[in-house]
């Protein structure tokens, strides 16, 4: 398996390009830098649409798909038809829509948009990393939205030995999981059944030159080279003592009865400086040693069955390969370091900004929405 030697061909006029992600996979900069080159890429005879001037098409994707964007109320249905209407109506010769809320799709959603779109005219784009890059990006991800209060091994080990629990919700429609995003060929398969296999191309993100995927995408629309400029808006990943400590804050604040207050994260970045942080003393977070066989194993079953689908794969899939996995187990100096830094920065929460008690009976309304939404749909 090794670097795509084909030239990347650009899709036909009248296309529309969806680049679908999934989360973790250079989404945000992509987005970012679509937008900020959006009156160039349209001289060239590109629409970039995203809703109401949006960096993304996220929103309309949740409308889609039912579900509830950011807060608790689902995003009307209307919202979908709207700009379904809206990109079908544009007059630009290529569209570009992108959102990673899309790789939630199931059949009927991805029924829905070739339908909507015309079959023959869509064209998707999945962008991958490795999997061991993934799991520690994916479990910040969730521990800055709240999703989880869990160990960085603890949440491996879910996403490896999920409980019956999880399997239930799974099987039942309630949630899904990690590994319909991010078990990729399952989810190549899944868009290229329905769409044909010619219609889905795979990029593998080369992290050592992430300009790399602008130059992909600019081919792919046929636009000139450096059309398509990197964004600075990037959604980096919290290094090692940064993300221990949001971890231990939202976990003393859960012990006292108190929600854990959503923080941006530049203002949790001068919390810490603040408590004493210093980022250029900090380190990247790697997948923990213990883990890199079972990984190393669905690494190379996810890049073994990609290569035998016939897709059309653009970068080198000899990256996603267990040998090329790095592994660093957290310190117990860091441990200590993230403990202090959460206690000096939950009393400074404490003093100066107001907390909320948490809600006894907010996980059982959660479970309660997603099973009426399972029902409904």
């Amino acid at each position: 398996m090794s670097m795509h030697k084909e030239p990347v061909q650009a899709i036909p006029s009248g296309s529309i390009l969806l680049h679908i992600g999934p989360h973790k996979t250079g989404t945000t900069s992509l987005q970012a830098a679509l937008r900020e080159s959006s009156a160039t890429l349209n001289a060239h005879g590109v629409g970039y649409l995203a809703q109401d001037g949006k960096p993304s098409a996220n929103r309309v994707a949740r409308s889609l798909l039912r579900l509830p964007f950011i807060g608790k109320e689902v995003v009307p249905y209307a919202e979908w038809e709207q700009f379904a209407r809206k990109v079908n109506q544009s007059d630009a010769p290529r569209i570009i829509l992108s959102g990673e809320e899309f790789s939630f799709c199931g059949s009927k959603e991805i029924h829905e948009l070739a339908r909507v779109f015309g079959r023959d005219r869509l064209h998707v784009v999945i962008t991958i990393r490795p999997l061991a890059r993934i799991l520690p990006s994916h479990w910040q991800l969730d521990l800055r939205a709240g999703a989880t209060t869990k160990h960085l091994d603890d949440w491996i080990q879910d996403r490896l030995h999920p409980s019956l629990a999880q399997r239930c919700a799974t099987a039942l429609g309630l949630r899904k999981s990690f590994w319909f995003l991010h078990r990729h060929d399952a989810l190549y398969q899944r868009w290229a059944k329905i769409l044909g296999r010619r219609a889905v191309t795979v990029v593998i993100v080369d992290e050592a030159n992430p300009n790399t995927l602008y130059e992909v995408f600019e081919r792919l629309l046929g636009v000139p080279s450096g059309t398509v400029r990197g964004s600075a808006l990037r959604n980096s990943s919290m290094k090692e003592l940064e993300a221990h400590t949001l971890l231990h804050v939202n976990n003393l604040l859960k012990s006292e009865g108190w929600a854990a207050p959503r923080l941006r994260r530049a203002e949790f970045l001068e919390c810490l400086k603040q408590a004493g942080y210093t980022p250029d003393q900090d380190v990247k977070m790697l997948l923990p040693a213990w883990s890199r066989i079972e990984v190393g194993k669905i690494s190379d079953s996810i890049a073994a069955r990609l290569q035998g689908s016939g897709a059309q794969i653009i970068g080198n899939l000899a990256s996603l390969n267990a040998n090329e996995i790095r592994t660093a187990n957290t310190a117990v100096g860091t441990k200590t370091a993230a403990r202090m830094l959460a206690f000096q920065i939950v009393k400074e929460l404490k003093c100066h900004r107001s907390l909320r008690r948490r809600d006894r009976f907010e996980s059982a309304r959660k479970v309660y929405r997603k099973l009426i939404r399972g029902i409904r749909s």
